[in-house]
């Protein structure tokens, strides 16, 4: 052992050194492509000049690029006085050797150094034991919401017991269908009030199948300051579109169908199927009941004959909105 520490490791040492110096030193030569005459052919020339780096060869121009290090968490910058500094940073740098930063014209060389430690990788057991340490003492902090994460400390603790953090987690109940169509219908309601008040068009007549909640987001925005104060065409135009989302809401006599039920108009008043409304009569449920219930004055007469009703809801939805036609 003696002998290798005094001798063998030594004689590797200056081998190495050597080598670095003989070939870290010498340049490689990237040519500098491009039509002479651009500007960004004279950028660049001008650039590798002011660095120092050009070289020409039969008239061609030349960057030299010298070897880079890779160096991780930290970085090599030089301070005021011109000396060679090292400073933390995120993740990995790089910095270009040139000859004048590493051979040893002034200083008459290295001193070689060997730090002793162990090389062999830390055995499963031992690791799985610091990562349990290491949670332990984390998941306070993590629990008060203090700088960590409880789930990624977790799934830190499974992975080092060899199991999926996957298959411990809660499963997230899967909305039901109707639900997220009514989400997507009331969010589309949202949207084509921002891009009608800023005037783009949107159906006059309404969102086909539109359930009672789309509607109510156009009704209730144009309650709304924002809307009283934009330009009359583009209120007028929202409120069309209600108002057409109504009648055609009348004509169905449910809130739309998607769900795949029986439309509760296919029901008579004593709610058995298949049995047809009573003439005059209403359904007991349905989207006029639902807009009845939400707006008491705002449909009248739908039911009966929606289609004739429609210069009279446009009145009476402008007049509830407070302006007129």
């Amino acid at each position: 052992m003696k002998s290798l520490e005094k001798g063998f490791l030594v004689d590797i040492g200056r081998m190495r050194i050597a080598n670095i110096l003989q070939f870290y030193s010498q340049p490689k030569l990237e040519k500098i492509v491009g039509e002479a005459g651009t500007e960004q052919y004279k950028r660049a020339v001008l650039q590798a000049e002011k660095k120092g780096l050009l070289q020409t060869i039969n008239g061609k121009p030349y960057k030299q690029q010298y070897k880079e290090i890779r160096l991780k968490g930290k970085a090599l910058d030089f301070d005021a006085t011109g000396q060679v500094m090292e400073r933390p940073a995120v993740g990995f740098t790089f910095f270009e050797l040139k000859p004048e930063y590493f051979m040893p014209v002034a200083r008459g060389g290295y001193d070689i150094k060997f730090e002793a430690g162990s090389t062999m990788p830390v055995s499963e057991s031992l690791l799985t034991k610091q990562t349990q340490d290491a949670v332990t003492i984390l998941m306070p902090l993590a629990t008060a919401g203090i700088g960590y994460d409880p789930v990624k400390l977790g799934d830190d603790l499974l992975k080092s017991l060899d199991k999926d953090p996957e298959d411990y987690k809660i499963e997230q109940p899967e909305k039901d269908l109707a639900d997220a169509r009514e989400e997507m219908l009331v969010n589309l309601a949202s949207r084509e009030n921002e891009e009608a008040i800023n005037g783009k068009p949107i159906p006059e007549g309404g969102t086909p199948y539109a359930s009672a909640s789309h509607t109510m987001v156009h009704i209730g925005f144009l309650k709304s300051e924002v809307a009283r104060s934009a330009p009359e065409p583009n209120y007028l135009l929202i409120a069309k579109h209600a108002m057409g989302e109504i009648v055609l809401g009348s004509m169905r006599g449910d809130v739309s169908g998607m769900t795949g039920e029986q439309p509760p108009s296919a029901q008579g008043q004593t709610g058995q199927p298949g049995t047809p409304p009573q003439a005059g009569g209403t359904s007991p449920t349905g989207y006029n009941m639902e807009m009845k219930a939400a707006m008491p004055g705002m449909v009248q007469g739908g039911e009966e004959n929606p289609a004739t009703q429609k210069g009279s809801l446009m009145t009476r939805v402008l007049g509830l909105m407070g302006r007129k036609r």
